[in-house]
């Protein structure tokens, strides 16, 4: 796992493709975080068709971008770097599914269900890449918020894949990322729920306003988080784990709408103002869910989750 965000990082990668011998005698493979996987159909045409083939209007202005907002040049723009690594037997997959944006979610919310819809994404394309070349040894060119568990326990390609994680210094220095251990663990899936609803409904009354009166992010959703535990303890919050025993799909549905409903009924108890804006009182860790443990344990909730949160 590479981070990305220093420029020597790109640096550090134009230089990858250049030394394939790196990645074995049968060529190596690049996941890059800054690739959408919209274009992955394309850049597979690219790494195997001859003549060498262009880059489609599309995907053009999508490398001049980039190459714009990271102050790349020469070697070191993406462009660049595929060439090259069409040249060196080096096959690239893009791991980002370029739909999450801050508009599809709370602001204080937006971080960890960016983080974690990256990675599911970014898993569900490396596990098939490995499976179709097991002999080819691989790089994850990532921001460090997914190379090592994120807030909200969610782990990083480190943690899924088992494989260390660097960082790189402006300088270029290399040094190992570690995971924070702390960060293990997650909060039970009616207590993300309500999280994510109450201050996204929180920030839609606000109505994002850049006022003196516009909540404060973090502030906000350390004080839905402390809510949401007072809701667990009082047993005001729904058992989601009751739905596994439903056989019947229609009645399953139909108990997860009216789980969801309770949770909004309690999001609409709750002050509309106020208290986000003050320094938040120490939030208690929540109690780790029983898969919380388990890698794979974590990425079924993830999945279950963005269902529920989108009913």
């Amino acid at each position: 796992m590479i981070d990305r965000k220093p420029p020597a990082a790109y640096q550090f990668l134009a230089d990858a493709v250049e030394a394939p011998e790196n990645f074995g005698l049968t060529g190596g493979m690049l996941f890059i975080e800054e690739l959408p996987g919209v274009f992955q159909a394309e850049i597979d045409a690219y790494m195997t068709t001859d003549p060498e083939p262009a880059w489609s209007a599309a995907a053009q202005a999508f490398f001049d971008r980039i190459a714009v907002d990271r102050h790349l040049d020469g070697a070191t723009r993406l462009d660049a770097v595929l060439r090259k690594a069409r040249e060196k037997n080096i096959r690239v997959f893009g791991i980002d599914s370029g739909e999450m944006s801050p508009s599809m979610c709370a602001e204080g919310s937006y971080p960890e269900m960016r983080c974690a819809n990256m990675n599911a994404f970014g898993q569900q394309v490396m596990d098939a890449a490995i499976e179709a070349n097991p002999d080819r040894k691989f790089v994850a060119f990532c921001g460090a918020a997914h190379s090592n568990t994120h807030e909200g326990g969610i782990p990083g390609f480190s943690q899924i894949y088992n494989v260390p994680a660097l960082r790189l210094a402006n300088d270029g220095t290399v040094t190992c990322h570690d995971e924070d251990r702390a960060l293990r663990g997650m909060p039970a899936k009616a207590v993300q729920i309500f999280v994510d609803r109450y201050t996204m409904a929180l920030e839609r009354e606000q109505q994002r306003a850049l006022s003196p009166d516009r909540p404060n992010a973090a502030a906000l959703k350390a004080f839905a988080m402390q809510e949401a535990l007072r809701l667990q303890a009082a047993g005001d919050l729904p058992d989601f784990a009751a739905l596994d025993g439903i056989g019947d799909g229609g009645e399953r549905d139909r108990q997860r709408q009216a789980m969801l409903g309770r949770i909004d009924v309690a999001v609409g108890r709750l002050p509309a103002a106020g208290p986000w804006r003050q320094p938040p009182p120490p939030v208690p860790r929540p109690v780790a869910d029983a898969n919380a443990g388990s890698v794979w344990g974590w990425l079924a909730w993830m999945g279950e989750l963005l269902e529920l949160g989108s009913g």
